[in-house]
């Protein structure tokens, strides 16, 4: 109901606007022969004062009074709207967080100046580090001085130029000399290109783009280094805890926001500066002219808009504008993993189900924008609707002037401007509302990610990773991992693998073997315990996952990634590359797809084919290792392959454990039985499992192992006794 009742007041509003046109057509030649006769004769209009011209003018009256009643009632409205988010703390929570996401999509007045307190956190380091400082330093230093000029040429030169234009020109019907009209032209068109022409349209651009685009540059930069922190792996903790941290899409936090904030605070600080110098520059001229009563009437209604926007459509434009964001990401974080499994969606027949959800992802985003649009122009009527008055009384007081002949048109044209620069200080938050609210919204989203980041960079390392002693190449003691998301901890073993053995292990799925992988590579480091592999705290090791990351780029580079080598480098290597191809039973591609042609190689190999890829990033990665330094680690590695290419890379591997190669010992995880042989001890979860298809084994060690879900099985160490080694 209150927003029909709005409607209707706006569409009054308009139609008054109308009405007021249409008298002003009517009246204005009769107004315009007024102001001829007062300046030849002594009519008594001129002593007319205000309040009598406003008595004597019912259209005026009735003019002034339909939009200050619709004023009356838009203040209101919106004061009554504050008044219950204030008043009413339960309706305040439940729009705070929207039912069913889990995400604030609000936030609260403190937490709003915290999160600006957290951007001029971000400025401070922008203009005291090393690399930055200078350039923050001019650039913010270089903007004032750049402002004051510009200012300084609009107030006292452009506006000066342009009235006495206007003044000649008005003044023609007494003067009767046109050469004066033509110099002040000329001179005002000089002035106009040779140098606001410049300083206006090419220089400034330019200037608003370097200083865009250095804070741009430091804020990707910043957030860069911490989201792909090679030390704390932030990515990947952030992917691992994307249900609890609420962090949806950090590639468009990344680059989207990082470029919004960049140029909202450029634009927000240059339209501070345009505002407390162009005041500055216009006091002089405008205090000489008008009086002090511009200043009163430009505070008054620069308040009212204040008070409107900040109580009546703060949080709504924050909100509308978070929805948008958020709905478009889903949207697109949601074709991503289309595009991403494309062939399992095909496969499974899922296509109507995610075109399906692709268009309720859209019909989010127009929802979204339909509101933000409808409380955009809600704002936009109010603040339009308090813009009619100013005007207007500001007009009401220069008439007279004029009649009197104490002003000239020109003079009362750069009192208009003047108004419009005194305004621009006290409606700064007005007039850059909107751009404050998307401001806000975009550092919440930029603070997250940078929030998580350090979470996930803080992580007590409560696992001790220690160097191996010579002689062993694994060993773990009272050694528990808590997985991302997990309570509890899991795994609680004990044991130690001698260098030039090979350890696996084997039991029921779900049982944590992987998460014992990732915690000995590093990758999860919460958890109790000493882990000791070569290297330490730097360990040398080298990971074998049953799915290889696979970049778009040549076979060579492929094979050598993460490695960048450059063109001479890439020669020097080639003989190496495709000795690592052979090994790893990949040399057909050499043939099939070329060395240095780049591919998408997701879709060129199978599974099996995938796998190999990391068994030739690893006998690659072997040629310049010391002896006996590395540990390998391989997790479900061979899957994907059969029982021959198997057992084949598997006897690589058992090569690479001789004396004089690079290999200390590798530990891997697998379900085949097969896999057995190729390994000297075996780490057996449960009961269920036997080893070496009931040869005799002796136990190493033994305990009870803890399950993610909570359950507990009993674990051993096995080795193989003596009569089985000699068998093998």
């Amino acid at each position: 109901m209150l927003r029909s009742l709005q409607v209707l007041l706006l569409s009054a509003a308009v139609c008054a606007q109308s009405k007021h046109t249409q008298i002003r057509r009517e009246t204005e030649p009769l107004a315009h022969e007024k102001v001829r006769q007062s300046l030849t004769d002594e009519s008594p209009m001129m002593k007319r004062s205000l309040v009598t011209a406003l008595s004597a003018d019912s259209n005026l009256q009735q003019f002034l009074m339909i939009p200050a009643i619709l004023l009356l009632f838009l203040m209101l409205y919106e004061c009554s709207g504050a008044f219950r988010y204030f008043v009413r703390p339960q309706a305040r929570k439940k729009e705070e967080t929207p039912a069913g996401t889990g995400v604030p999509v609000l936030r609260s007045q403190a937490t709003m100046w915290s999160l600006y307190g957290s951007l001029f956190a971000l400025l401070r380091t922008w203009a005291s580090s090393n690399g930055t400082k200078w350039t923050a330093r001019g650039i913010i230093v270089g903007l004032v001085l750049w402002f004051a000029w510009r200012e300084f040429a609009n107030a006292a030169l452009l506006s000066a130029y342009q009235a006495e234009v206007i003044n000649q020109i008005t003044d023609l019907p007494k003067s009767q000399d046109t050469s004066l009209a033509y110099h002040a032209l000329l001179v005002s068109v000089r002035f106009h290109v040779l140098v606001w022409l410049p300083t206006a349209a090419i220089i400034d651009p330019w200037i608003m783009y370097f200083s865009t685009i250095r804070l741009r540059q430091f804020l990707t930069s910043k957030i860069l280094n911490s989201y792909l922190s090679p030390h704390s792996k932030s990515y990947y903790h952030i992917k691992m805890n994307e249900g609890a941290n609420g962090i949806d899409n950090p590639d468009q936090r990344i680059c989207d926001d990082s470029d919004a904030i960049a140029k909202d605070c450029v634009d927000l600080y240059s339209a501070m500066l345009s505002a407390i110098l162009g005041v500055t520059m216009w006091s002089t001229v405008i205090l000489s002219i008008a009086g002090a009563v511009v200043v009163k009437i430009a505070f008054t209604f620069c308040t009212l808009k204040v008070m409107i926007a900040w109580f009546g459509y703060g949080r709504g434009l924050v909100g509308a504008h978070l929805d948008v964001i958020q709905s478009g990401a889903a949207m697109r974080y949601g074709l991503t993993r289309v595009r991403d499994s494309a062939e399992e969606i095909a496969l499974s027949d899922g296509t109507d189900r995610e075109r399906l959800q692709s268009q309720q992802h859209f019909s989010a985003i127009v929802a979204s924008v339909f509101r933000q649009t409808c409380i955009r122009v809600r704002y936009g009527s109010a603040q339009d609707l308090c813009d009619a008055f100013p005007g207007v009384c500001l007009w009401l007081i220069i008439i007279p002037k004029i009649m009197s002949g104490e002003l000239q048109f020109g003079d009362a044209h750069r009192v208009q401007m003047g108004y419009g620069q005194i305004e621009k200080v006290f409606g700064f938050l007005v007039e850059n509302f909107r751009s404050l609210t998307e401001l806000q919204a975009n550092t919440e989203r930029f603070e997250m990610l940078m929030r998580a980041c350090e979470e996930s960079d803080g992580h007590a390392e409560a696992i001790q990773y220690e160097e191996a002693p010579d002689g062993i190449a694994l060993e773990l003691q009272g050694f528990f991992v808590k997985a991302p998301n997990q309570a509890g901890l899991s795994a609680g073993v004990s044991l130690s693998c001698p260098a030039g053995k090979a350890l696996m292990i084997v039991g029921p799925s779900g049982s944590g073997k992987t998460s014992v992988l990732r915690a000995i590579s590093g990758l999860w480091t919460r958890g109790a315990g000493t882990v000791r592999l070569p290297g330490g705290l730097q360990p040398r090791l080298q990971f074998l996952p049953s799915r290889s990351y696979l970049p778009i780029a040549s076979l060579q580079q492929l094979v050598c990634y993460p490695e960048v080598l450059s063109e001479k480098e890439s020669l020097a290597e080639e003989g190496s590359v495709k000795k690592a191809l052979v090994r790893a039973q990949l040399g057909y591609l050499l043939d099939r797809w070329g060395f240095l042609t780049e591919k998408d190689w997701r879709f060129l190999l199978s599974a099996g084919e995938q796998q190999r890829i990391a068994f030739a990033r690893f006998f690659w990665n072997l040629r310049n290792c010391k002896d006996n330094s590395v540990l390998a680690v391989l997790d479900e590695a061979t899957s994907a392959c059969d029982v021959e290419l198997e057992a084949t890379l598997y006897t690589e591997m058992r090569q690479e454990l001789q004396n004089g190669c690079s290999l200390r010992g590798f530990i891997s995880v697998g379900h085949r039985p097969q896999l057995q042989a190729f390994h000297d001890t075996w780490l057996v979860l449960g009961d269920t499992v036997k080893v070496l298809d009931g040869q005799k084994t002796s136990v190493v060690a033994s305990g009870t192992w803890n399950k993610p879900d909570g359950e507990s099985l009993e674990w051993q160490q096995l080795e193989a006794s003596s009569e089985a080694q000699e068998s093998s």
